[in-house]
């Protein structure tokens, strides 16, 4: 549960990437073959609380929640759709309007590897967009495989709800809290 609600972050992150006017699966850049990042050192961290996720991918659009903190921030990044941690290939670069792009080559938890393209838009402190394309080959679990093109909303709603704590992931329609620095422990 775990690895599926770390995927739907990054997910959520990726789809946040629509909003921004280029088309990432139409980008031009190269694959590093080591970790690149250009125009600075990175993206800034999201501010800490509460954030909405709207992920939209396969016709299907799903809201989330997920309680922020420094921790959870580290360990699922809006990055961390891009990069699932083994990767071969890694590229971030900051573009002239403040736009990220970013291209990842990385082996995926049900074996073969993903490659992952897309630009991210938006303050990224508080409220921003990623698109995204992801395209699994060599999973072992057929379904995984084939390309998905995703789009996130993401957007900061304040601190946590009371009770809440870094890491609690509520998904629309789904009972109960999740979390994701937990081994898929729910309440």
């Amino acid at each position: 549960m775990r690895h599926l609600l770390a995927s739907a972050t990054v997910i959520a992150a990726l789809a946040l990437l629509g909003a921004c006017d280029k088309d990432p699966a139409k980008t031009d850049a190269k694959p590093a073959t080591k970790t690149k990042v250009t125009g600075g050192e990175g993206p800034p961290p999201r501010e800490l609380g509460q954030w909405q996720h709207v992920v939209t991918a396969r016709g299907q659009t799903r809201t989330m929640s997920i309680c922020l903190d420094k921790e959870t921030e580290q360990r699922v990044s809006w990055l961390s759709v891009a990069d699932a941690g083994d990767c071969s290939q890694r590229e971030y670069s900051r573009q002239a309007d403040g736009t990220w792009t970013f291209y990842t080559v990385c082996k995926t938890s049900v074996g073969g590897e993903t490659t992952t393209s897309g630009a991210a838009k938006g303050d990224f402190t508080k409220d921003f967009t990623v698109i995204a394309t992801l395209t699994t080959v060599g999973a072992n679990q057929a379904a995984a495989n084939g390309t998905v093109d995703m789009a996130v909303q993401l957007k900061h709603l304040g601190p946590c709800p009371a009770g809440h704590r870094g890491g609690d992931v509520q998904i629309a329609g789904v009972p109960g809290v999740r979390n994701i620095n937990d081994q898929g422990a729910g309440r």
